[in-house]
């Protein structure tokens, strides 16, 4: 391993000398947290838009999970982007939502729910979009691989997630589009949402559990679809719209194809490429 590409209180990633792997190392209070995210990607393997899974091992107390290493991120290009070198125009972000929409329709078809949904955990590289991080996944109730839904694994990022995943804990197949919904206008609007502020002085007040989720919740409802939209081409307050109705509805109503349509540029690739500025920002992180 020649460069650490990713740590948090869980463990550390690191990338190989070739740039063709990548290593993701637990610590020992998160070796269930890889052993379940080990049986997703197993799960999905041969699935588009999941990296490939090479080989999962466990050794004195550790585990480790070998994937292959397929660029950054678009939270990596957005730190970039609110830095100074510019951000998404919509249609190249409409193509990255185009691209990632049907990678989720399939792992909810085969019953995972990611359950951590943000910038952070979506690659875009020369091979195509990538769905990543499955620490806090979950298996749906009639999956053959539930034995690993393990209840302390289970975190994930309250400024994404709907106010169901806040009020109830569990991942589920709803908030996961909620939460692909935060992130694409927060994308769009350059690494910003309306809430900012509010939401800073919530978690900045360090408030228990309980009221912080009582607050979370309120600030949530409190925006609307057009103000967190304000300034967007209608199609994004439209599909927030439907992801936050979403929430309280039967998973398979919701229709994945549809809204990959109505951000399909694919017909208009050949006369409007992603624009230049995209594919700089791309190639930095690969």
């Amino acid at each position: 391993m020649s460069q650490k590409v990713g740590f948090g209180a869980h463990g550390n990633v690191y990338k190989d000398k070739g740039g063709q792997f990548v290593v993701k190392w637990a610590l020992p209070h998160s070796v269930r947290q890889l052993r379940k995210e080990n049986a997703v990607y197993l799960r999905l393997q041969g699935t588009p838009g999941i990296l490939k899974h090479y080989y999962y091992g466990e050794h004195s107390g550790t585990a480790y999970l070998t994937l292959e290493y397929a660029g950054g991120s678009l939270l990596s290009m957005l730190d970039m982007a609110v830095g100074g070198i510019g951000c998404f125009d919509c249609l190249d972000l409409a193509f990255t939502i185009a691209s990632t929409l049907p990678i989720l329709a399939s792992i909810h078809m085969q019953g995972v729910i990611h359950g951590d949904i943000h910038p952070g955990n979506i690659l875009v590289s020369s091979s195509g979009v990538k769905l990543i991080d499955f620490g806090s996944s979950r298996f749906s109730r009639d999956s053959p691989n539930a034995s690993f839904n393990y209840a302390d694994t289970y975190g994930y990022s309250p400024y994404y997630s709907g106010v169901e995943r806040i009020a109830h804990g569990l991942p589920t197949f709803q908030d996961d589009v909620v939460s692909f919904a935060y992130t694409l206008v927060r994308v769009a609007h350059g690494g910003r949402m309306p809430w900012d502020n509010d939401f800073a002085k919530v978690m900045g007040s360090d408030p228990s559990p309980q009221l912080m989720a009582v607050q979370l919740i309120a600030l949530k409802n409190s925006f609307s679809a057009q103000q967190l939209c304000k300034g967007l081409p209608n199609v994004f307050e439209s599909f927030l719209t439907a992801a936050l109705t979403f929430q309280k509805v039967r998973w398979r109503s919701f229709n994945y194809n549809y809204w990959r349509e109505q951000f399909n540029i694919t017909p208009y690739s050949k006369v409007h490429p992603p624009s230049k500025r995209y594919q700089f920002l791309k190639a930095l992180t690969e």
